[in-house]
């Protein structure tokens, strides 16, 4: 009878993700032996928990012994653990949690695969002849990523190749690692005449690291792994080599969706939530016709629409939105006064609306404008468990800005979200066909705003504080958090159930007309798109193609107009550069005096007017 075994490392970080997890129970149900290496004190304990139940195989967990807690460093380990039982197996599989996997869902597949190699197998290679840094060439093209190494029964009988195996020099420094043991490794495959198998020929993969720089190739059906450092890798540098990974995730999702969850959800918690819409295109350009016509009916039923009009003369505006909906809605709508409110309902008695489809409510207290109108107003109505999908509208005034400026925003949010009833469907196709999307936003407003990397302005602070306080341990990005500007999205219930379950009180607002950066209507706003990611949902944001078209074309000269200014036209290069530059003492006595003037408002809103002039003053002395 075929005997397999199998050696999982978990490197220098202790990673118990819901995909780590995942990958060792599959793994356990196609070898008979599996040995996991651990640095991590406990870790016998909680994997023999959280693994039950558990496949066939019998699994030890052991320690580095020593070694480097490195990919060969835990090789080396548990080929030291098996010793000369390792040569009485037909294959041994070696990998760790430097790789997602099993991508294959059928079970049986990598034990048929394992047990068909005669020398060693890799699912793909790096290519030492286009390694820029190589100061000299080997005489191969092909070293195999440890990612996952098979070692076939001829390998294994090989007399020199488990001593070779334990001579290699591991590292913690991956490129030192690479030197020291994947490079002799291949070189003493090929020396040796033991042959080195992968599910590609040369010809389909063309750059020196196909496992970074073509994962959409990499990806597809018969996979085993792909490399967790690709979902770590700089965003800049996805962009500088065309990585396509929401090509190689939307592939993943088709093939295996329960290990595309695992990984969604494992990219949310440890990245940015900027880094990842990055590096994963979250963005959809929708268009105007609908690609079902005919279709009026989505799987999660009734959508609610949570409009807040504080300016009740605006309901013809809303309505034209409303008759874009392409679904059964029941609308939710507040208002300020009891006079609007009866306005209100007058209006849509006007219009046929029924009246089992609405709602309409007065706000208890005139404090928070249209997050505490959505967030206390209809929390009741968002915990029902009554509906899944909604979409949130309010009377959009911009005060701060000149008048074609703010409708400019509005329309910006309003084509963005509602543009026709075609474009909303297709939005809702969105919806049904992806449970992980829990909010739909248009992307960030920079037309007629400086909001282009400047968009916390004094709302981070406090935000970090109620984050901690409800219990979000997420990553913020450093400049403009992903968020519904504006307030106005689509968004699955689920995803924002932290925001209606938290006891936020009418005082906890700013009275009006103090409604400023700092206050906690503008802190909910950038806290939206956080409790999403925290919840394990996606945000994708949406574009109509008339509004992608005058979006890119602002955004792609303020982009080169900048970038023209630069000594080099290497992102990479550019953000150095404007890192030396920040560093300068008048941009951050610029910085503090800001966080100074932030702290002054929130605790003073009352004193905005006032210090503005002096505020603008200061800030053009020290432009």
């Amino acid at each position: 009878m075929s005997k397999t075994a199998a050696i999982f490392t978990i490197g220098a970080n202790l990673d118990d993700s819901e995909d780590m997890l995942y990958f060792l129970r599959r793994l356990s149900h196609e070898v008979d032996r599996l040995i996991v290496v651990t640095g991590h004190k406990g870790t016998s304990e909680t994997l023999t928990r959280r693994l039950d139940p558990i496949g066939s195989a019998r699994i030890e967990v052991i320690g580095f012994n020593g070694a480097i807690h490195s990919v060969f460093g835990g090789y080396q380990s548990g080929l030291a653990h098996l010793g000369e039982a390792a040569h009485a197996h037909d294959a041994l599989i070696m990998t760790g949690n430097h790789a997602i996997g099993l991508i294959d869902p059928e079970e049986g597949a990598l034990r048929r695969l394992a047990l068909g190699v005669g020398g060693v197998w890799a699912p793909y290679w790096t290519n030492p002849q286009l390694e820029p840094r190589l100061l000299s060439r080997p005489g191969f093209d092909r070293a195999p990523s440890p990612d996952l190494l098979i070692l076939g029964k001829d390998a294994l009988g090989h007399a020199g190749l488990l001593a070779e195996l334990a001579r290699l020099q591991p590292a913690r420094d991956f490129w030192d690692e690479y030197n020291q043991c994947t490079l002799p490794l291949a070189k003493y495959l090929d020396q040796n005449g033991i042959p080195l198998e992968f599910p590609f020929e040369s010809a389909e993969l063309e750059t020196v690291s196909p496992a970074l720089f073509e994962i959409d190739t990499i990806i597809r059906p018969g996979a085993t792994v792909m490399p967790r450092a690709l979902l770590f890798l700089d965003p800049l540098l996805h962009d500088l080599n065309a990585i396509k990974l929401r090509d190689a995730l939307d592939r993943l999702e088709g093939i295996n969706p329960d290990l595309y969850t695992l990984v969604t959800r494992f990219c949310l918690r440890q990245l940015p939530a900027r880094d990842f819409c990055a590096i994963t295109d979250q963005y959809e350009v929708l268009p105007s016709q609908a690609a079902q016509p005919d279709k009026a009916g989505w799987a999660f039923g009734t959508v609610a629409v949570f409009i807040h009009a504080f300016y009740a003369e605006m309901m013809p505006e809303f309505w034209v939105r409303i008759c874009h909906l392409p679904c059964k809605a029941h609308l939710f709508i507040s208002t300020a006064t009891d006079e609007d409110l009866t306005a209100i309902e007058s209006f849509l008695d006007g219009q046929g609306w029924p009246a089992g489809l609405r709602t309409v409510r007065k706000v208890q207290v005139n404090r928070g404008r249209d997050m505490s109108s959505l967030f206390i107003t209809f929390r009741d109505i968002a915990l029902s468990g009554e509906f899944e999908v909604a979409l949130r509208l309010h009377s959009k005034r911009t005060p701060q800005v000149s008048r074609r400026v703010g409708e400019s925003f509005k329309e910006h949010l309003f084509d963005n979200l509602v543009e026709s009833p075609g474009y909303v469907s297709n939005l809702l196709d969105q919806f049904e066909a992806h449970p992980d999307v829990g909010l739909v936003i248009p992307p960030v407003v920079h037309i007629g705003f400086a909001t282009l990397g400047h968009s916390w302005h004094n709302n981070r602070r406090p935000l970090q504080e109620l984050a901690r306080d409800m219990g979000i341990k997420l990553q913020l990005d450093p400049f403009t958090p992903v968020t519904a500007y504006g307030t106005m999205f689509w968004f699955r219930i689920p995803a924002l159930a932290r925001m209606f379950e938290w006891n936020w009180l009418w005082d906890d607002y700013n009275r009006e007309p103090f409604h400023i950066d700092g206050g906690l209507a503008h802190v909910q706003e950038r806290l939206i798109g956080l409790c999403v990611q925290d919840a394990g949902y996606r945000t994708v944001s949406v574009m109509s193609t008339r509004q992608a078209a005058r979006n890119y074309a602002k955004l792609e000269y303020k982009l080169q107009m900048l970038a023209g200014h630069m000594p080099t036209g290497n992102v990479l290069m550019q953000r150095d550069h404007l890192r030396r530059t920040s560093l300068g003492l008048k941009h951050r006595l610029r910085l503090r005096l800001e966080r100074v003037y932030g702290r002054v408002l929130q605790r003073f809103p009352g004193v905005h007017g006032v210090l503005r002039p002096t505020a603008r003053l200061v800030r053009k002395l020290l432009s």
